[in-house]
């Protein structure tokens, strides 16, 4: 509910963050509620396997979100660079 808030007031979106991003964030916030649901309810019935499903899902949030790294890229200067 959070984000569906921010991102319809779009003055409280970061500038690094274009329509594309915000959708895939969206996205992958959807799919979180989905996989935790489904790691609690397996760990209802056998907690070490639910654990597993939802510790299986972590490497995902680490990957970059497209749209909000190439806005990023554009408003930075590279490293090494005046």
């Amino acid at each position: 509910m959070i984000w569906g808030y921010v991102r319809h007031q779009r003055r409280l979106l970061g500038t690094t963050i274009d329509p594309a991003g915000a959708s895939a964030i969206g996205r992958r916030f959807r799919l979180a509620l989905g996989w935790i649901a489904t790691g609690t309810l397996l760990g209802a019935l056998v907690p070490v396997l639910g654990m597993a499903v939802i510790a299986a899902f972590i490497p995902y949030y680490w990957l970059p979100i497209r749209g909000e790294t190439a806005a990023a890229r554009r408003r930075r200067p590279g490293r090494g660079q005046g």
